[in-house]
């Protein structure tokens, strides 16, 4: 009888465990379902952002659900960033600069520096539109921080042709030319003087 009794427990522990690994198998399916959704929504909202920014928006939008329902934060951050892109597109520089705001925090959070750089290039080139040279500055200088020279050669462009702009639009074209030039921008043969 105990015997039967341990037997009986043991079955249904058993049963109970073998029910929860397929319901947790099921939830980490449709996870990956919802995230492997929205990297396509997000490379579908890139290519339409050329030619429909409302609907580039929207499918952003739709992919951020997803990676939220997915609780994939470096989905959610890329799904910030490229509604920000959206956002920048039609020169709102105000959403742009909340969602990419948004992005940063996550990247933080993360404490993925690539990311970081990335995203506060993308704030200093709002600044330099709004012609807040001042915050442009302080963007590109944060980025400079955390970007590689040697592994992320095309971030560091980013930063100087920012820089450059920069001082060309702020009346110092000389320090926009030394920057440009210092970073192989310009050829050592282009002719400056006009």
């Amino acid at each position: 009888m105990i015997l039967v009794k341990v037997s009986l427990n043991l079955f249904l522990v058993c049963l109970v465990l073998l029910c929860s690994a397929e319901v947790a198998g099921a939830a980490y399916t449709e996870n990956q379902d919802a995230t492997s959704r929205a990297q396509e929504l997000l490379k579908l909202s890139d290519q339409q952002n050329f030619y429909d920014h409302a609907l580039a928006l929207q499918t952003a939008r739709e992919a951020l659900g997803l990676f939220r329902t997915a609780s994939d934060n470096s989905g959610v951050a890329q799904a910030y960033a490229q509604i920000a892109r959206c956002y920048l597109a039609q020169s709102d520089l105000t959403e742009a600069t909340q969602n990419y705001d948004q992005a940063l925090q996550l990247w933080r959070d993360q404490n993925n520096t690539r990311e970081q750089g990335a995203i506060l290039i993308m704030l200093g080139y709002i600044e330099d539109r709004k012609g807040d040279w001042l915050n442009a500055i302080s963007y590109f200088t944060q980025a400079q921080g955390l970007v590689n020279e040697q592994s992320d050669p095309t971030q560091m462009g980013q930063i100087a042709s920012g820089l450059a702009y920069l001082f060309n639009e702020s009346g110092m074209p000389e320090s926009g030319l030394i920057i440009s030039a210092s970073v192989g921008l310009l050829s050592p043969d282009s002719n400056h003087a006009g």
